[in-house]
Order: C-alpha cells, then structure tokens, then sequence
C-alpha cells in the first residue's frame, strides 16, 4: 500500500472510531503521533479528547509514519429550531435560479 492511501485509510480509521463509533480516547491512543495539533481554537491542542454537539467537516495531516499530527475542521452548530428560513432549514438556494 503506497502512503497517500495509507494516510487516507489511517484518517478515515480515526475518523470513525473517534466521532462515529464515539470511542476519542481509544482513536487518539491508536492515531495519532507524539504532538497532536487541533486547528479549532475553541479546543486546543493536545490529546485530550473533547466532546462536540456540531455537524462538520474534517481535515487531517498525518506524519510520514501515518499517524495523525494536525486536525483542522470547519463546524456549524445547527439548532433544534432555527427562526430564520432559508438556504438551511429548507435546502441550498442557488442565486439567480
């Protein structure tokens, strides 16, 4: 297996042991290298797993040994009931259609 799809199955492992399988400890022990560095400033860096109410998408950096050393992600917090309606309680609305 070549590096780049070590890395994405390494990062797509992480992923799901870490947020779908809601086991962070156990995902960080396994994943990630000596220096974890967590993009999110409301997080901070470290391996200290958190917790996160917010749908998301992901970014990682893994080390040349495949373990995962930076994790940016771009959060939406997305609530019970919004009271504006538009583009995200309703579906995307494409401008000038």
């Amino acid at each position: 297996m070549d590096r780049l799809e070590r890395n994405k199955q390494t990062a797509m492992a992480f992923y799901d042991l870490m947020f779908n399988r809601c086991k962070p400890r156990e995902a960080v022990e396994r994943y990630t290298g000596g220096v974890y560095i967590q993009h999110n400033p409301g997080i901070g860096d470290g391996k200290e797993p958190s917790s996160r109410t917010s749908n998301g998408m992901d970014i990682f950096r893994l080390d040349a040994n495949g373990k995962v050393v930076e994790h940016w992600d771009v959060l939406q917090v997305i609530p019970q009931r919004g009271r504006a309606r538009g583009p995200q309680s309703e579906g995307a609305v494409m401008p000038g259609r």
